[in-house]
């Protein structure tokens, strides 16, 4: 089978239609220039021959095979093969009667690939059966030489080079029949690990199953049979003890009986009693009621009237108590007005000394320096008139000085003798006196001594006082911040009552499930562990956790479970264990990304935006963790549909964005937000915690004060009894004689100072105006001089003390509005000073009145509360003897009772007895109608009973102890039960089925493996037929390489050898040689050389099992033109029976051709002419 022709339409550069006819069956050579499409010629056939791999063809894609891959309007590529298959030798199986086998392949661009054979549409597999069975397979090509191909083969490693002979020899076969039965080996090891399996894991199972049920069985059959004989002991026993009990209770009736009469008796004697027992009472009383009779209701009036005397007195000292407290507080309240005032009146005379007391000094020195002047003005003329200055500052003559000196020292010496004759007098006045004192000592020391003894006690009551540290304003001011926090707290209280009221889910109601249950482990609702950071979002959480801010809080799941079953909840609760619970919160990632998407002041995580204890964080983290609270809605949707983001988000005004597209919205809930209203309660609660702390602070200081306040007003009323008694000493001792005579000898003494300080001075004036005269009478001698002196003096003087008297008026004139203010002031402060302390006596008068009017009350309730005391005793004395009279019949009433809960135990009793009776005959009757069950339901009791209880027997009780087979029975019974459960009538007919089965399982085991060693040795067997074709064919191609390479390349020798190991299977390697010497390696040759080696062992390939085509691929690239020659030359020699077509561009080649096919471009398209070497003559077609 050879080619006869070739059509091409729209294969690669062939644009249109091309039909190629007159093949040669032999020799066929195509040329051209570079690009013409010599070896689209080639591609061509390789196409139609269905090669898979388009890399071979130059291509990526089917579509690159039609003409400028579709864009020139050509949509399809066809080419037509049209082969000579009159050799019926060599015909392909199934076409042996056709002349003619045309093939055609077709590709469609964006459409299908299809094969035709003579004109009929035929699947791929069918063209690719045919090629392969005239040794034309494609994708496996030894008939196909292309270009590059001899390059590849100088590179081929050993194994690679016995890989080309084996596809020459056809041993592939062998390999597939290998692959074959290794497959089928694989099959059958697949079928023993089931058959393995089917041992192991199903039939061995059950069959020690089977077997452990057998022995279960057998095991039930002699639990079976103990059971039967236990049974049967444990019947007669209760057989016996039952006709036993039967007869014990006829006997147990009589005795009852017996009893119940002896009890009839004790009722009635108890009876008798009784009646004797209520007359001795009827008399007991009746002389009760006339004790209790007149006395001791006149004694109980007089006790009523004297106590209401005494509850009035109580009440008219309490409120003159009331009174002198009210009093005293006046009384504190002036003194403090006193004080203040005083304070104010010190403070403004302060002031007054300082602005006042400045103006009043610059008044006085204006004044002074007025009077100076004034006074110098006076002198001045004085000295002019001729009036000189004196030392005593008179301005006279010098002569009227003298004179004035000398009449002075003569007056002073007057007045010592005047005074030394009163000291006289008066020493002697002062004697009598004292003398007087002497005799009038003795009541007057007494007085003293008292007053004396008086102080000294005021003092250390005094000093207690302060000791007491009692303040009474203090205790007041305490008293009005109680009052206030009252109002306060209660005001408080009510704002938190309203807000509950409003929310009543924001209290958890419940009670304690079990008694010391931990009332810390409920937190409480989410909505009140929670506080907000910024009140803006308040709305938007309230929101974002919907129904989950009112789900409670707890430590645990064993809280919750204990609360929803015993905790008696008012309404539906959602509790969450915080042990359990879990939420997620969002990444900072994807926090960071919507802050970088919308900015960071417009998102923010739900969780960022609340406060919560720590351990509260995984409960508001799946309320929470998984919200955005976003400015707007804008934003919000920009958020929550982000594919980086993808969560929910709420804005401020409430509305609710959702990633799965729904949105929520519309107008705020009135009232404001609940979590808003809960920040307002949380911040009421606090204030009233602080306010209870403070209140009860105020109420404990109030207490310690009230304590104090009473010992000091006790203290307080000694020290103004003290006081007075002070004071009336006093007056008593001013009114005596003695104190009259001391008085005054006190002025006597005092005068007699006075004299001695009178006579002292008199005596320093004589002196001093002697001594003047002495000085004027030497003065007169210069008198003109002095005046002179004198009057220049007065002019400074004056002119001195005119300025200062002008600084001084002006300074006076600055400060005198201020000092009159001040003295106004002043003046209404002591008006004031003075009206608080005339109320302050007139105060302290009226509670000396009303102490004394207490100290009456106290005496008086005194008296009433011996009265009292006396008919009190009176009163209990005579209870006592009634009291007496009444435990006599408490007792009588005792001994009755107990004799009618005697009788009525009694009575009970004769109940139970009589029950007790009934009891026992029913028991009897029953005793009797279960011997008759018995005898009826186990009928050989029958014959069986006369051996019941003897020995050597199944029935000997003292061997077969009934307790004991009673026991033993109930364990049989259960270990009966526990194994009718379990047990299978069916095991002995199974097991015997299942060891069959067993045994058919194990043959088809060994049948398996026996086919498995065949196939092995097949195996083997196929290995050693190939190697010995390998032996055959590697002696052939050796041969016929040698034979072609000598006649491409005369003088040469080439030979394909095993490697070291002898072993033709481990590969083979090319030898060369020249001039009998073999070449070490290729690398030793030329590159023709080298081309040629390549080519004689791929030809020596094709000889070995020649394929009716060939088809090489510019083969003689790389070769010299006589070399070209020879490779033509010995085509023709060696290959008489194969179609050969190659490409070549080298003379020495196609020259050797039966017939040239020369391709051309024209036009874009590639052109073909055809020429015959014999008749040298060529057309286009």
């Amino acid at each position: 089978m050879y080619i006869k022709s070739l059509v091409l339409d729209g294969f690669k550069s062939y644009g249109k239609r091309i039909e190629v006819n007159g093949f040669d069956n032999e020799f066929n050579a195509i040329t051209g220039l570079n690009g013409s499409g010599k070896s689209n010629i080639l591609d061509a056939i390789c196409f139609v021959l269905g090669i898979t791999t388009l890399g071979s063809v130059r291509a990526t894609s089917l579509q690159e095979l039609v003409y400028k891959s579709g864009q020139a309007g050509v949509k399809k590529a066809t080419v037509t093969v049209t082969f000579d298959n009159r050799d019926r030798g060599a015909s392909p199986l199934g076409y042996e009667q056709y002349d003619e086998i045309a093939v055609t392949r077709q590709v469609v661009i964006d459409g299908k690939n299809k094969y035709l054979i003579n004109g009929t549409l035929v699947p791929n597999k069918r063209v690719h059966d045919l090629f392969c069975s005239v040794q034309l397979n494609v994708n496996n090509p030894h008939f196909l030489i292309m270009q590059g191909r001899i390059t590849k083969v100088l590179n081929m490693k050993p194994l690679e080079i016995l890989s080309m002979i084996e596809e020459a020899a056809g041993t592939r076969m062998y390999e597939e029949k290998k692959e074959a039965a290794m497959k089928t080996i694989d099959k059958k090891n697949e079928k023993l690990r089931q058959i393995n399996e089917i041992l192991q894991e199903e039939i061995g199972p059950k069959l020690r199953k089977l077997k452990a049920e057998r022995e279960l069985f057998a095991e039930y059959q002699r639990v079976e049979r103990e059971l039967d004989h236990c049974r049967k002991v444990v019947i007669a026993w209760r057989y016996i003890s039952t006709e036993k009990s039967s007869k014990e209770a006829e006997r147990g009736v009589e005795e009852v009986q017996t009893k119940m009469e002896t009890i009839k008796t004790t009722i009635a004697n108890g009876r008798a009693e009784i009646e004797e027992i209520d007359v001795t009472i009827q008399e007991v009383t009746a002389k009760n009621e006339s004790e209790k009779g007149e006395h001791l209701e006149i004694l109980e009036r007089q006790l009523k009237d004297l106590e209401k005397k005494e509850s009035q007195l109580a009440a008219e000292a309490n409120s003159n108590q009331e009174s002198i407290k009210a009093e005293r507080k006046i009384i504190i309240q002036l003194e403090k007005n006193l004080n203040e005032d005083s304070k104010a009146l010190e403070e403004k005379n302060q002031e007054l000394q300082q602005v006042g007391g400045l103006f009043q000094r610059l008044r006085e020195q204006d004044e002074t320096d007025h009077a100076a002047v004034t006074a110098a003005q006076q002198r001045l003329q004085k000295i002019t008139a001729g009036l000189l200055e004196s030392d005593d500052g008179e301005n006279a003559t010098l002569e009227q000085q003298l004179i004035n000196a000398k009449q002075n020292a003569i007056a002073a010496q007057t007045e010592i003798k005047q005074c030394q004759m009163t000291l006289v007098h008066s020493k002697e006045q002062l004697s009598i006196k004292e003398n007087e004192v002497k005799n009038k000592d003795v009541d007057y020391q007494r007085d003293s001594t008292e007053l004396a003894n008086r102080e000294n006690q005021l003092k250390a009551i005094e000093k207690e006082m302060s000791r007491i540290n009692y303040d009474e304003a203090t205790c007041q001011e305490k008293k009005e911040t109680k009052r206030r926090l009252e109002g306060e707290i209660a005001q408080l209280q009510g704002n938190i009552d309203e807000i509950e009221s409003r929310y009543p889910n924001l209290t958890f109601q419940y009670t304690p499930p079990s008694q010391n249950f931990n009332k810390n482990s409920v937190k409480g609702p989410v909505c009140t562990l929670m506080s907000l950071r910024a009140k803006e979002a308040a709305y938007a959480l309230e929101v974002a956790a919907g129904g989950r801010l009112y789900n409670i809080v707890v430590d645990n799941e064993t809280t919750s479970k204990a609360l929803l079953q015993y905790g008696q909840l008012r309404q539906r609760a959602t509790i969450i264990p915080l042990n359990k619970i879990t939420g997620r919160a969002i990444d900072d990632k994807v926090i960071k990304y919507a802050e970088s998407l919308v900015g960071k002041e417009n998102v923010k995580p739900a969780l960022t935006l609340i406060d919560f204890p720590e351990m509260a964080r995984p409960a508001m983290t799946w309320v929470y963790g998984q919200t955005l609270i976003c400015k707007d809605m804008h934003i919000a949707r920009k958020v929550a549909f982000n594919d980086k983001i993808n969560k929910k988000c709420v804005t401020l005004e409430g509305d609710v964005v959702d990633p799965a597209g729904t949105l929520t919205g519309g107008a705020q809930a009135r009232g404001g937000s609940v979590l808003e209203q809960i920040d307002k309660l949380k911040n009421y609660q606090h204030q009233l915690e602080q306010k209870k702390v403070e209140y009860e602070g105020v109420k404990r200081e109030l207490s310690l004060l009230m304590q104090v306040e009473e010992k000091y007003r006790n203290v307080k009323q000694q020290f103004d009894i003290k006081s007075h008694e002070v004071n009336m000493i006093k007056q008593r001792l001013h009114q005596t004689t003695h104190h009259q005579v001391q008085e005054e000898i006190n002025s006597l003494r005092q005068k007699i100072q006075e004299l001695n300080e009178k006579m002292e001075n008199a005596k320093k004036m004589e002196k001093d105006n002697s001594k003047r005269a002495t000085d004027l009478e030497g003065q007169l001698k210069d008198s003109a001089n002095i005046r002179d002196k004198q009057l220049k003096n007065a002019e400074n003087q004056l002119k001195v003390l005119q300025k200062k008297a002008d600084n001084s008026r002006k300074e006076w004139e600055k400060h005198e509005q201020s000092s009159e203010t001040l003295n106004l002031e002043i003046k209404e402060l002591d008006k004031a000073i003075e009206n608080g302390r005339e109320q302050l006596v007139k105060a302290e008068q009226k509670l000396l009145e009303l102490e004394k009017k207490s100290l009456n009350y106290s005496e008086l309730l005194k008296e009433s509360q011996g009265t009292v005391s006396e008919i009190q005793n009176k009163v209990k004395a005579q209870k006592a003897i009634i009291h007496q009279q009444n435990k006599e019949i408490q007792k009588l009433h005792s001994k009755k009772e107990d004799i009618i809960k005697t009788n009525s135990d009694l009575e009970l009793e004769i109940k139970k007895l009589d029950h007790e009776i009934n009891a026992i005959q029913i028991n009897a009757v029953q005793c009797k109608t279960k011997v008759k069950d018995l005898l009826r339901e186990y009928p050989w009791i029958s014959t069986d009973k006369v051996y019941f209880g003897k020995s050597g027997t199944m029935y000997d009780f003292s061997v077969n102890e009934p307790d004991s087979m009673t026991q033993k029975m109930l364990q049989l019974e259960r270990r009966r039960s526990e194994l009718s459960r379990n047990v299978n009538s069916r095991a002995m007919s199974l097991l015997s089925k299942e060891e069959e089965r067993f045994e058919e399982t194990s043959k088809r085991k060994r049948i398996v493996e026996t086919d498995k060693k065949k196939i092995l040795e097949t195996v083997k067997h196929l290995e050693d037929k190939k190697k010995e074709t390998l032996e055959k064919a590697w002696e052939q191609v050796n041969k016929d390489f040698g034979s072609i390479f000598s006649s491409l390349l005369p003088g040469a020798m080439a030979k394909l050898q095993k490697l070291e190991s002898g072993n033709v299977l481990d590969g083979l390697e090319v030898k060369v040689g020249f001039t009998n010497i073999w070449k070490e390696s290729l690398g030793e040759l030329s590159g023709g050389q080298r081309s040629l080696v390549a080519l004689s062992l791929i030809l020596a390939m094709l000889l070995f099992k020649p394929a009716p085509l060939y088809i090489l691929d510019e083969v003689d690239a790389a070769l010299d033109l006589s070399h070209t020659q020879n490779i033509g030359t010995m085509l023709k020699k060696h290959f008489k029976h194969s179609q050969f077509i190659i490409v070549s561009l080298k003379d020495g080649m196609f020259n050797n051709a039966n017939v040239l096919f020369t391709t051309r471009f024209v036009d874009g398209m590639s052109m073909i002419s055809r020429a015959e070497k014999k008749k040298q003559q060529g057309g286009a077609h």
